[in-house]
């Protein structure tokens, strides 16, 4: 009967928007939870979303930036190079752009981002960017530590007025510092 058609195509529709809210609740709390700033960009370069993440990075609640340019918030060497590849994007010339930007805090100082980046595509055409940020700070601080480390080592051996001569477990050598070698 006609009735009971109608009646099953609204419980298929009923069925099928609470699984489609069932799937946007999913969405958003991964979002949500996620330790890494999740973002998106209109094709014009205002911030459309930011997640809860971006304030424990940068201090800044989501709602100030929501609405506003992304490029205030990179570091000023960064900042042309970062609206290059955005654009580069928008157009369909760059799929992906995985780089790493400095990001000014709401106290000033700057933390830096690994950044991945790809087009948003309806209908054929990029109307936006999707992205996601890492929090790398803490890494390259310690890759700078240990670089220097390592330099300030080099130079203590290289000009050190005693003899350096270093073995392998197979008793080659290794390495000879100047005076060594001398």
């Amino acid at each position: 009967s006609a009735v009971a058609t109608q009646l099953g195509t609204l419980f298929a529709r009923k069925r099928s928007e609470e699984a489609l809210r069932e799937s946007e609740e999913r969405y958003r709390n991964l979002v949500e939870s996620a330790q890494d700033v999740i973002f998106r960009l209109s094709a014009d370069g205002k911030i459309t979303t930011l997640n809860r993440f971006f304030e424990a990075v940068t201090g800044w609640p989501p709602e100030d930036w929501i609405g506003k340019e992304f490029v205030p918030l990179l570091h000023p060497e960064d900042a042309l190079v970062a609206l290059e590849r955005f654009q580069a994007i928008v157009r369909g010339e760059s799929a992906t752009v995985h780089r790493a930007y400095r990001v000014r805090k709401k106290d000033g100082s700057y933390g830096v981002g690994e950044f991945t980046m790809n087009g948003e595509v309806k209908n054929g055409k990029v109307v936006g960017v999707f992205g996601i940020a890492r929090d790398v700070t803490e890494r390259q601080r310690s890759d700078e530590a240990l670089r220097e480390s390592e330099e300030r080592y080099r130079r203590i051996v290289e000009t050190a007025e005693e003899g350096i001569w270093v073995l392998d477990a197979n008793h080659r050598t290794t390495f000879v510092n100047p005076k060594m070698a001398a």
